[in-house]
């Protein structure tokens, strides 16, 4: 219930966040935060009252790609009206495509190899969700749309070269297990 609560208000925090106007892009980007708060809130209470399930984590995690995508493209639209610098179009565009990446990959790679798609090298600044929507909440609410994108853009795209770069000496590693070893004669 509460998942569709929160996409149900991605919905009025994209015309908020669209009009490009002082309070409505200051109240939008609260309203990005708010929901960044109901979508842990939401995890916390399956978890507490023992409700949580795959299907549940499964619909979540798809249903919080609707929500980033509300989020970034009313910024972008709003962005684009006051200001007319289009460079807003494709740095939205890269972002977008950059969080449905982060999701994408590791889970591709797991039903191709049957292995997780670990990256030990971002371990420690790995940004989840809710830093994320931070980000952008901010960048709403302070009028730094273009630098909350940069921000992400760079550090999601990153993200997908390490995770590259992860995935293929994993792969290499899983050849070269399964070739057959050559005996050597002394």
């Amino acid at each position: 219930i509460i998942s569709a609560i929160i996409l149900l208000l991605a919905v009025p925090t994209f015309f908020l966040l669209s009009t490009g106007i002082y309070p409505w892009i200051i109240l939008g980007g609260f309203l990005i935060q708010f929901m960044s708060i109901l979508d842990g809130v939401d995890g916390e209470i399956a978890r507490m009252k023992f409700l949580g399930s795959d299907w549940g984590g499964f619909l979540d995690a798809n249903l919080d790609k609707y929500v980033d995508t509300a989020a970034v493209a009313g910024m972008a639209l709003g962005y684009l009206k006051v200001t007319g610098n289009y460079w807003v179009i494709p740095l939205s565009l890269f972002l977008i495509f950059g969080l449905g990446l982060d999701g994408y990959m590791p889970n591709k790679f797991q039903v191709m190899t049957g292995k997780r798609l670990n990256f030990h090298i971002l371990k420690f600044v790995n940004i989840k969700r809710d830093a994320r929507l931070l980000v952008l909440s901010l960048g709403a609410v302070f009028n730094l749309v273009l630098l909350s994108f940069l921000i992400l853009l760079v550090f999601y795209h990153f993200k997908v070269v390490i995770r590259l770069i992860s995935a293929r000496r994993i792969h290499d590693q899983l050849r070269t297990d399964s070739e057959p070893k050559k005996l050597t004669l002394i």
